[in-house]
């Protein structure tokens, strides 16, 4: 890639803070995971005020965001960096919900946890409580991790 294209992509994605970035299932597909330009796009970053307590960032992304009812934790998973004193939790639809049925496959979240994943999800960073952790998420570091996770 060009390091003037990557610069204005970097550019761009770090103008903006957000400390939780949904996946909407609608426009992935496999073409989007071919490199980070197809990838980010597909990232809708947010900033969840009731950020730290899992019960009410599940409640601000149901009735603020649109996601589904019976959201749960479905996952987690580690950054393309190594890192192991946080990691990304995902929020979504457990497979046996039934309101699975209709959705489409979420690619990314699908890549990123190694099976199959239907419709959005929501990202965040988390840890151990004892951990002192960043809230803020980088839209290009997740988007390598995607990347990462090809193999």
């Amino acid at each position: 890639m060009a390091s003037s294209m990557k610069d204005t992509i970097s550019s761009v994605t770090k103008q903006k803070k957000s400390n939780c970035i949904i996946i909407r299932a609608k426009e992935t597909d496999e073409q989007c995971l071919k490199n980070i330009q197809s990838i980010l796009p597909h990232f809708e970053p947010i900033i969840l005020k009731n950020y730290g307590n899992e019960y009410t960032e599940k409640e601000e992304l149901i009735s603020n965001y649109h996601m589904p009812n019976d959201l749960c934790e479905i996952g987690k998973f580690y950054d393309h960096e190594g890192s192991i004193l946080w990691y990304y939790y995902v929020y979504g639809l457990l497979s046996k919900s039934k309101e699975i049925e209709g959705l489409k496959e979420n690619y990314i979240g699908s890549r990123l946890l190694n099976r199959y994943i239907y419709g959005d999800i929501a990202i965040v960073r988390s840890g151990q409580s004892t951990s002192k952790i960043d809230p803020y998420l980088s839209m290009d570091k997740l988007a390598e991790t995607v990347i990462f996770y090809k193999t």
